[in-house]
Formats: C-alpha cells, sequence, structure tokens
C-alpha cells in the first residue's frame, strides 16, 4: 500500500531549503557573492523537482547534495590524473544519485491524501431505513486536486535564503 502525500505549508518548506543551505552552502572563506549564488543554484534545483510534502524535500535536496559531492570528486579525479579507484568511485556515486532522482519520482507518484469525510449521523428520533428500501449507489469521489505551489508573492523567504525562481513554462491546462 502506497502512503499518500501530505503536502506540508511554506514555512516548513522553507525550514527544509534553510537546513540544506546551512549544510550545502555555508563554506567558510567564500564571499557572500559565491555563497548567495550556491545558494540559488540548490534552490532552484529542489524547486524544480516540484516538492509537496517533507520526504519529497528531503529527497530532492539530497540529489543537490550528491551532485555537489560528484562535482567535487570528479575536480580531484582528474587532478589526480583519473585514478581506477576515483574512476570507480565517481561511477558508484552517479549511480546512487539517478537511484535518489528515480525514488523522488516513484514519490511524486503518490496521490494526494484525502480529507476525512465526516461521519453521517441520523438525528434523535428519525427512523431508521427499511431494509426493502435500496440505498443509491454513491457516486465516485472525484479525483483530488492538488495544491497550488506556495506563491513566490507570498512567501518570506528566510534571511539568506532567495526567492524561488518563476516557473518557466506553464503547461496548458488540460481538457475536461
Amino acid at each position: 500500500m502506497t502512503t499518500p502525500c501530505h503536502p506540508i505549508p511554506a514555512s516548513l518548506a522553507q525550514h527544509y531549503l534553510a537546513q540544506t543551505k546551512a549544510a550545502l552552502c555555508d563554506r567558510p572563506g567564500e564571499t557572500q557573492a559565491e555563497n548567495a549564488e550556491r545558494t540559488k543554484r540548490m534552490v532552484h534545483t529542489a524547486m524544480g523537482f516540484e516538492p509537496r510534502d517533507g520526504m519529497e524535500y528531503m529527497l530532492a535536496t539530497l540529489v543537490q547534495a550528491q551532485y555537489e559531492v560528484i562535482l567535487k570528486a570528479t575536480k580531484d579525479a582528474l587532478q589526480d590524473a583519473a585514478s581506477p579507484k576515483a574512476v570507480s568511485a565517481l561511477a558508484a556515486m552517479s549511480r546512487v544519485m539517478l537511484s535518489t532522482i528515480r525514488a523522488l519520482k516513484t514519490a511524486r507518484a503518490r496521490p494526494l491524501a484525502e480529507d476525512a469525510e465526516p461521519a453521517q449521523t441520523a438525528a434523535p428520533g428519525s427512523p431508521k431505513p427499511q431494509a426493502a428500501e435500496a440505498t443509491p449507489p454513491r457516486p465516485a469521489r472525484p479525483v483530488p486536486r492538488q495544491p497550488p505551489l506556495p506563491d513566490r508573492k507570498t512567501v518570506t523567504p528566510l534571511p539568506g535564503l532567495p526567492r524561488p525562481p518563476a516557473p518557466a513554462f506553464h503547461a496548458p491546462p488540460k481538457a475536461a
């Protein structure tokens, strides 16, 4: 059974991004401009996966962390004339990153959690329906609508964390 997705509020999403910024982007000896540029890339990458809940934010930011590690290892491997061990380690890291992206893709396929239906109780003193009466069939549940992503105009970023980018492409509305 698949666990449904429970979207998180924008404030919690910003907390996830701020924690990732502290881990990936805050490096000693860098200028503030370098830090801001790395933070901007991290936010753009993570939000490009359009995470909806905590697990998807974790996977999206983990992909960014793995990417940074692969870049650093590639630079080190090329400076060491690409030893066989370094090339093998890079291939393994790439497989792990692709596996994480597959896990994120699987997580994105989860349905949104449905709201609990209110219990229908009969008013006191009202007659119970007769067994001979046929109850009408229940209509099919509507497909749950995905909540909109936080609006970049209403989300206040944490200090040092840039606003998420405006989407570059808007898909045409689906035909009804």
